[in-house]
């Protein structure tokens, strides 16, 4: 029989995320039984009130996927709000050989914790250690200049 296995991957290093900033997300899916499988579907999901997708479809379908072969779907999204998100796994379903009551379900790695960072908001907390480190040399150096 057919064994179907979905990966879920961002496009991006963990924490670059950004809001208003593509990435990009990649779902291969490997047959990796013997025989071929069947209505392969996929269904992935994402909050929608802090992503938006910009191009592909969050659902997708193939009709079949050829015994110990891979395909893959590509799908960019774009953060709208900054935070610390867990990204679900996304849903799959397939026909594991011609009969379509051998429908079997599971579903795909899960990416887990993203960090969305506001780039504005970065700037910021950049400038407040430019002060710190301003205030520590300006201490360290008075220190050495006046003598005891």
């Amino acid at each position: 029989d057919a064994d179907v296995v979905v990966l879920k991957e961002l496009g991006s290093e963990p924490g670059s995320l950004n809001v208003g900033r593509d990435f990009q997300v990649t779902f291969t899916v490997f047959n990796v039984g013997d025989e071929e499988a069947h209505s392969v579907q996929v269904v992935d999901s994402w909050p929608e009130e802090s992503f938006e997708k910009v191009l592909g479809a969050s659902t997708f379908s193939f009709d079949s996927i050829a015994a110990q072969t891979n395909v893959t779907h590509t799908l960019v999204m774009r953060p709208t709000q900054a935070g610390m998100f867990n990204l679900p796994s996304a849903r799959m379903g397939y026909a594991a050989n011609s009969n379509p009551k051998s429908f079997l379900q599971g579903v795909s790695n899960q990416p887990g914790y993203v960090r969305v960072l506001d780039v504005g908001g970065a700037g910021e907390a950049s400038s407040l250690h430019l002060v710190e480190w301003t205030c520590f040399i300006a201490l360290a150096v008075s220190t050495i200049l006046v003598p005891f």
